[in-house]
This record gives C-alpha cells, structure tokens and sequence, in this order.
C-alpha cells in the first residue's frame, strides 16, 4: 500500500455520524477518551488512516462537532488537505454544519466532499430535500460541485461508492511540497513506557529524519528525534502532508503541550504582532472596532489578541478588509497560514483569513505606507515581497537567513530571488559572511545623510580640514547597524564624494588652509603666544589679539591640531618649542639637584605662581614629574 502525503479531515455537526463513518471505513474508532465512549460524542481528536481504492492511503483526523468543542474542532482542520463534509439525512443543515462549513472555508480548503450519513432512516424526498439545503448552503463556495454520497454507517450502504469518491478527490489533491522550513504542530502529546515522550501532528512543511535535532516553539527547547511513525509504522523520515509521531529524546512530557510548534531549529521566530486579511462572517454578532478582543485559532494554537482595522474604521459584518492583530502570547507562523478568528465572549466563530506579514511593527495611524506594503505582501512578486521586508528593516538591514521566516521560504530557496535583487541593484550588501543587505534608497539616504553631515561641518568650522570620523558615524549610526553607517562612508569614498584622511573625513573641494583670514588669524595667534614665552596667555588675552570668538577657536585648534602649542591647564596656552625648552631644563635642574618645589620653579623659570601650579600638573600628567609632598622628582628617578 503506498501512501499519499495528504490528510483527510471531518467536519460536522454533533451525533451526525462521523466518527461513525470513519470506523465504518477503516475499522477504528477514533474515539479513544471514556468520556467518549460513554457520551456517544467525540470531545478530542481522533486520527487514523484509509486505505483506497487505488492502492494510496491518506491520513485522517475525526474532529468534534458539539460546539464547546470547536477549539479542538480547528486544531484538527487547519492541517488538513481536503475535507468529509458529514451531514445527517434525517437531520440537514444544523448550526455546527454551518459553523464547521464557514471554518473550512476560511482556513482556505479547496477540495472535499459531502457524506450524507444515516442515509438507511430517510426516503428519496427527504434525500432530496437535505441535498437542496447542502447545495444552497455551498453555493459559490470549494464545495459547490462536489460529490454528494449518502451512506448509512448501519448498514454499511454506500461504503464503496464513498470510498471511491473520497480516492477520487483525493487523487486531484497536489501533495505539499518537502522542501520548505519543516514544521509540525503539536495536536498531542502523550509518553510511552520505554520510550518517552510522543508529540503527534501533521506535518505542515518540510520533512524530518531521525536523528534530527528540532526545536519547540515558542519555548524554543531543543530535542532529537529519537523515532518516527507514519500510519503507525516505523519510517526514517516524515515528509510534508503526512501525519505523524514523532517520538522526542532530551524532552519531558511536562516540557512540550498542544499548540507548540516543532520545528528546524534556529529558522522560526515567535511573534506577537501579525498583519492580517480578514474576512469577517455575515453572521458575526458584531463588528470589529479598534482594539477589539477576539480569539485567534492558527493551527493547534489559540492566543487572545487586540484588532486593529487598517483599511476600515470598522470592520462590519460580511466585510474583508486588513486588521493587525496584537496577540497577548507568543505566535508561530508563517506568511500565507490561515486562521481562524472567534469573538471573547459569547465564543462563536465570527472570521478567519490570511497572515500576510508574520513579524509585523506595530503600526501608527495613518496607515498609508503600512497599507501599500501589505498591498504588494498580498499580491506581489516574491522580489517585491522580499523588497518590502528590506525596506522595513531600515538600516539595520536583513540577514538572508532572518527573511526565510518572512516570506515562508528556505534559505535555500531564496538565494537565487537575493541574487536577483543584487544584480538589478534593489539592495546592497553590507556584509558577505552573514548575507545582510539594505534597500537600496536606504542607503542612498543614509548616504545623503552622511555628506549633509560633512557639509554642515564644513558650513560651521570652515577652518577645519574635516570631521572626525567617529563623530560623524556616530550622528549617522542612530537607528542603525554599525557596519551599514561605515559601508555607506566607504562607498561614497570609493566614489570620490568624500575623503577620509586618517581619522578626518571632509568634502573633496574642501580646503581649509585656503581662506586667508584664517591664515592670518593663525599666523598673529601663534606669534604672541610664541612672543609671551614661558608666561603663556589665557583665552582671554589671546581674545585681544583675535576678537572673532569663532576664528580664536579655530585657529587654535588649528595650532593644535597641527602640535604647534598646546594647552596647559583649563585657560594658558604655551608655544610647543617653548614648552619643549621648558621640559630640558626642568629635567636637567632634577637630575642635578633631584627635588624641586613651586618656589624653586618660580626661581628656575623667572615667572609667577600663575604660571608655576598649571605648568608642574602638566609636567605630572604628562608622567614627567611625581608630586611627593609639596616636592616633585623625575619620575623615573623614583
């Protein structure tokens, strides 16, 4: 028996005759609980698998139908590939027919079809009847032309013809493809004797192996696999669209729950902002407003969150429009995953839809620029996709790694789409190691920004010869990566529209040395504090000789920068020649006399204790001189 990667879910209303069906075609019953068996209803999920016709087997999970147990109902229904929609001949359309009918629908099912159970306690007009309520109930909708076959579960009436109907469907299923991110949501968790703990689900993408090391989400505890089993026998590896267990080594039972996600390690992250498409049902009791609670069913999950409509001020009844969702607990999910949304209280099923952006910011209104990007991530091309990601990551950029998740891919296969973006020129990469990139107009910006800051340092400090380089990347560097800031300075040196010089960057027609007044001011400045010799003018004398606050405070930094004086204390400024002489001969009187004191350097240069204090706290932070007492020695002499 070969085995199609497919699996079959139930939908229905309550004591319609499901699980009853199941066993009729496959021999088990699905309800496993005492409860269960007790009641005569089915309260958790139940999974087995049909053989068909055709020789293919496909995997099927048995849902509940009372409505305290829609939950577990969508837990089941959001892995499958196509549906037995179970409605009962004496009964018809009832409301969990209805409600399981719309959760089908807006987990986005494309293929099913509709078993008329109990089919031995009705006549042909109430056949007939109940056909033309399905038909109404489907019209326009995955199961409009589908195969209606009655069946009784009693009688075993129509066993086959369903079965062939059901392998019919189920041969016009395309199977889900292996290659993307594995992951498994968790539907059950149980542990066998010897064995340890069991975590059952349908495998939604990707495929696994023993001996793979996978990660828990949100959790994100790792474990390995210790062993596989698909239809309940023993395989090396699952594969995307099958049911599977998946027995953990390195995990406690207490460690994983319903509503995890298993998963290839380090490629999924959790998140609690989601941009949605939401279809809200006609029969939804009440409209979605800002910040309304509603409960959000992806997978085995269910999380509480607050709604934001974008589009709309109010999302009414029977409207489709984008909502972000603001989940009050961690999420995993991916681009293109469906949901289901029910309201707070009382609990019905009032929507579902689309996640479009599964690692959303959270939006401020206006929502213009937000609603143009979940524009493209709803209808465009996977490189206007993936440029969208891009530009919201500013500049802080994206590893290709990080954008698997975004985009609901492989690492693997979005190279080829990153490359693509490389060539034409969307983005420009920062990094080759870790693959990150910017948007392209990002950087160009951040480039614009860069020279603006040269240019408006060059407006304030014309006599300067630049900007220092780590003041100007760290002006640029707010709200950015490190490594984006310098790639941008770098590229616009190679473009020769900056100059980086040593630690100065500055514009390449900049020229500090060519105003003349500068040159002046520079040229009067160092001759009267050269002309003053040991007793060095403060700021404010040298304000005598130039009165222009601005051009004293370049030109001497000019000076020093250029190491022609230097600053001694908070206010003196010494000639460097002079200060040189200054350092010789106090170094020779030590040598010689070993000690000296402030009177003593008062005597030895001929100035005043103005003078005297500032130059021996120079001539010790310079590591010249040590202070001992009121004395100083050289330091080396020590």
């Amino acid at each position: 028996m070969s085995t199609r990667r497919l699996v079959m879910g139930t939908a229905g209303h309550i004591d319609h005759g499901k699980t009853s069906l199941i066993k009729m075609l496959t021999g088990v019953d699905c309800d496993r609980l005492p409860e269960e068996k007790a009641r005569g209803i089915t309260i958790e999920l139940g999974f087995t698998h049909l053989e068909l016709p055709s020789g293919f087997a496909v995997g099927v999970v048995d849902v509940p139908g009372h409505e305290r147990f829609v939950r577990a109902m969508v837990a089941g229904a959001a892995g499958i590939d196509f549906v037995l929609f179970v409605v009962a001949a004496d009964e018809g359309v009832m409301p969990q027919t209805r409600e399981h009918f719309a959760i089908c629908r807006l987990l986005g099912l494309r293929h099913g079809l509709i078993a008329l159970t109990k089919a031995d306690l009705v006549d042909d007009e109430m056949l007939t009847l109940v056909k033309d309520e399905l038909a109404e109930l489907t019209a326009g909708t995955f199961l409009a032309a589908a195969p209606v076959v009655p069946v009784s579960a009693v009688t075993g009436a129509g066993r086959e013809a369903i079965r062939q109907a059901i392998d019919d469907v189920a041969r016009a299923v395309v199977e889900r493809s292996d290659s993307g991110i594995f992951r498994l949501p968790i539907d059950r968790v149980f542990t066998i004797k010897g064995f340890g703990t069991v975590v059952t689900g349908t495998c939604i993408g990707g495929q696994v192996a023993v001996g793979d090391e996978v990660e828990i989400l949100p959790e994100g505890r790792r474990a390995r696999v210790r062993g596989l089993q698909v239809h309940e026998k023993p395989v090396e590896a699952a594969y995307a669209g099958q049911r599977t267990a998946v027995n953990l080594q390195g995990i406690e039972l207490q460690e994983v729950s319903r509503g995890a996600m298993l998963a290839t390690p380090d490629v999924l992250t959790p998140t609690q902002i989601i941009d949605v498409e939401t279809e809200l049902l006609p029969e939804a009791p009440r409209p979605i407003k800002h910040r309304s609670l509603v409960r959000v069913h992806c997978y085995t999950r269910e999380v509480m969150a607050r709604a934001v409509p974008l589009n709309f001020e109010v999302l009414e009844a029977g409207q489709t429009g984008l909502l972000q969702l603001r989940l009050a607990e961690p999420l995993i999910a991916l681009p293109g995953d469906r949901f289901v949304l029910r309201s707070y209280s009382p609990v019905l099923t009032v929507g579902g839809g689309t996640i479009l952006n599964s690692q959303a910011n959270k939006h401020r209104a206006p929502y213009a620029e937000a609603l143009a990007d979940l524009q493209i991530l709803r209808t465009g091309t996977l490189a206007d996709r993936l440029a969208v990601h891009y530009r919201q990551a500013g500049r802080y950029g994206r590893r290709l790694a990080r954008l698997a998740p975004l985009v609901g891919l492989h690492e693997k296969g979005l190279r080829e789409e990153y490359q693509k973006l490389l060539s034409c020129r969307r983005i420009v990469r920062i990094d080759a190691d870790t693959e990150n990139a910017v948007d392209a107009e990002v950087f160009a910006a951040l480039q614009a920004e860069l020279l603006e800051l040269v240019a408006a340092h060059h407006r304030d400090h014309p006599y300067e010869p630049g900007i220092s380089r780590a003041e100007l990347l760290g002006r640029a560097g707010v709200g950015a990566e490190a490594k984006v800031v310098q790639k941008a300075l770098s590229a616009l040196a190679a473009e020769k529209k900056a100059v980086i010089e040593g630690n100065l960057v500055h514009a390449p027609t900049h020229d500090a040395a060519a105003d003349e007044a500068m040159q002046r001011s520079v040229a009067r400045l160092h001759e009267a504090i050269r002309q003053a010799g040991m007793a060095a003018p403060t700021y404010k004398e040298l304000q005598e000789t130039e009165p222009d606050p601005k051009l004293l405070d370049q030109a001497l930094a000019v000076l020093t920068r250029e190491s022609r004086i230097r600053r001694v204390g908070p206010t003196l400024f010494y000639d460097a020649a002079v200060l040189a002489e200054a350092q010789e001969r106090l170094t020779a009187y030590l040598a010689a006399h070993g000690d000296i004191d402030a009177q003593g350097m008062k005597t030895l240069y001929g100035i005043s204790r103005k003078w005297t204090i500032p130059l021996a706290e120079y001539f010790d932070a310079q590591r010249l001189t040590l202070r001992v007492g009121d004395k100083r020695t050289l330091r080396r002499m020590k």
